[in-house]
């Protein structure tokens, strides 16, 4: 998928250089997009499943250990 195919409203939001970014290596960033008090109980989830996945030794619902 491209963004050419998302929809125009979404595809209206995103830059020709953004765009391009995207195409040549598969990522958006986009400065400010999720706030700062959004972005810290981001973070702190994605610390937990972190820290909670040390203890798996096998491939389970919530976590993948062959890859």
């Amino acid at each position: 998928m491209t963004l050419a195919d998302v929809a125009p409203p979404a595809n209206d939001l995103i830059t020709d250089r953004r765009r391009a970014d995207y195409e040549a290596n598969g990522y958006l960033c986009l400065p400010g997009f999720v706030d700062s008090d959004w972005l810290g109980e981001l973070r702190s989830v994605t610390a937990e499943f972190a820290e909670a996945s040390r203890a798996e030794t096998a491939s389970g619902k919530v976590f993948d250990t062959d890859g």
